[in-house]
This record gives structure tokens, C-alpha cells and sequence, in this order.
């Protein structure tokens, strides 16, 4: 049976089995740090001096401030940006005056959407056609084989393949909920029943069942993919990454996807 492992997905362990915060946590905390920062020197300030900050004052300080712990806490580029944006983007939404509903309800289909990422450290970025098209190349029509998609998204991969090859076996791993939902209903609509779609993490999969594994997840948590993949997946299967490689492991194929500098790699067990 597949879990759902809040806390131990959230709070991931190195390899020296410490505790690391995930990095979109570290981001949150950071904000409310710098919320926390700006008010009480603008209150300090007020009680001084007696000046009074105007709230774009105290957004600015606030973009500052929170770009400033990021860097300071050596997070990645694009981290200290967004940390500068979304007191802008805060303030913005706070002068549209929207119903707080439209907000909550946003919230939560943001969230069934992408929020699994943090727990899974893998944004969600579906596989391209042409990603699809390389991989069919690679499968032999010439014996029913079991494919697993980890990170399966709205079921691209499955169903295309499923077009190609109906005499395979699918299956899907998807952590976020929305994803899920709408490709396992997909699966039911379609009435494919060689399609099978589940919710949870990919580490509760038994990869010893699948002839062919797919993955296009996050250079992240390829290791530790790849770590599952060696013990569990049987001689004569098929590892197959878009994009991402396995550092220290040399792949068995590389094929150019389309015209631009990314490829689809594989391992032979």
C-alpha cells in the first residue's frame, strides 16, 4: 500500500542522516523573519523619531530585507529574487480588494497543483511530446512490457504510450493531488484498464515490477533515485531519465530530443 508521508517527506535526510529544512520552507520562514524585522524597527523608529512609514516604505524595506537573509543564507539566485518579488506581489493583491474567497479558493488549487513540491522537491513541469514520440522509439513492440512513470502529471506519458502500444502495462506515481485526480479519472473515462494511476511517493514503489522505469523529475533527487533504482530493478529492465543525468553514471544511450541541447538518457540494468 502506497503512504502519503507528510513530515518524513517534508523534512528530508542527508546522507550524514541529518534533518535539512526543504528550501521552499527555508523561503517561507525568511519572509516571516523579515515581516517580523521591518515591523519592529518601524515601530522603533516611530516611537524615536516619530515618523510615520508609509505602507510602500515598509514593502520596500521588506523586499530588502528578506533578499538580503536569502543571500546571506547562500540560497540560489533565483531565491533572492523571488524573495524580492513577493512583498510586491502581497501588496499588490492586498489593493485589488478581492473577495478573500477567490484568494483561498486560488490558494488551494495552487497548492493541489504545485505543493507537492514541497515535499518532493520536483516542480511540476510536464514531459513534451517529443519526449514521448523518443521514448516509444525505444520500446520493443515484440513482448507486453510494464512501463512505470514516476512523476506522472496529468498522464501524458501513459496515454501516449498507451496509443502506441496497447498491449503494455502502465502505471503512474503522482505526489500532487490535482495531477492525480484528473489523470486517474482520465484513466477511467478512457476505459483503459492496462493504465493504473496512484497517489503517494515513488520511494513506497516496488521498481522490481516494471520492465521500464521514466522519469523526468529534478537533478535533486536523482541520486537518491537512482540509489532505489539499482536495488530494486531487475537485470535485463530499462532506466529511463528526460533531461537529467545521474552524476558519476555514465548512461548507455543519449538521444537529442527535437533541436535544443536536451536528451533522453538511459541505463541498461
Amino acid at each position: 500500500m502506497l503512504k502519503f508521508r507528510f513530515f518524513s517527506d517534508l523534512l528530508k535526510l542527508t546522507p550524514d542522516r541529518q534533518r535539512v529544512i526543504p528550501v521552499a520552507l527555508t523561503a517561507l520562514l525568511i519572509q516571516m523573519s523579515g515581516v517580523v524585522l521591518v515591523l519592529l524597527a518601524a515601530n522603533l523608529f516611530h516611537r524615536t523619531f516619530n515618523v510615520t512609514f508609509f505602507p510602500v516604505y515598509v514593502v520596500i524595506a521588506l523586499s530588502c530585507v528578506a533578499a538580503l537573509i536569502a543571500r546571506f543564507l547562500r540560497l540560489d539566485w533565483w531565491w533572492c529574487v523571488i524573495e524580492a518579488v513577493f512583498p510586491w506581489l502581497v501588496w499588490f493583491a492586498a489593493t485589488l480588494q478581492l473577495n478573500p474567497q477567490i484568494y483561498l479558493f486560488l490558494f488551494l488549487f495552487l497548492f493541489a497543483l504545485c505543493g507537492a513540491t514541497l515535499f518532493s522537491r520536483v516542480p511540476y513541469y510536464p514531459s513534451p511530446d517529443r519526449a514521448v514520440e523518443m521514448l516509444a522509439q525505444q520500446l520493443s513492440p515484440e513482448r507486453p512490457l510494464s512501463v512505470l512513470d514516476v512523476g506522472s502529471g496529468f498522464g501524458g506519458v501513459l496515454f501516449g504510450l498507451s496509443e502506441k502500444f496497447p498491449r503494455f502495462r502502465y502505471a503512474g506515481i503522482e505526489l500532487a493531488l490535482f495531477p492525480f485526480l484528473v489523470s486517474w479519472c482520465r484513466a477511467k473515462l478512457r476505459g483503459e484498464s492496462n493504465v493504473s494511476i496512484h497517489f503517494g511517493n515513488y520511494e513506497d514503489m516496488d521498481l522490481a515490477a516494471f520492465d521500464v522505469v521514466y522519469a523526468y523529475l529534478s537533478p535533486v533527487v536523482m541520486s537518491g533515485l537512482w540509489e532505489k533504482v539499482q536495488r530494486e530493478m531487475l537485470p535485463g529492465t530499462i532506466f529511463i531519465s528526460y533531461e537529467f543525468v545521474v552524476h558519476g553514471r555514465k548512461p548507455d544511450f543519449a538521444i537529442q530530443c527535437g533541436y535544443e541541447e536536451i536528451y533522453l538518457y538511459g541505463w541498461k540494468m
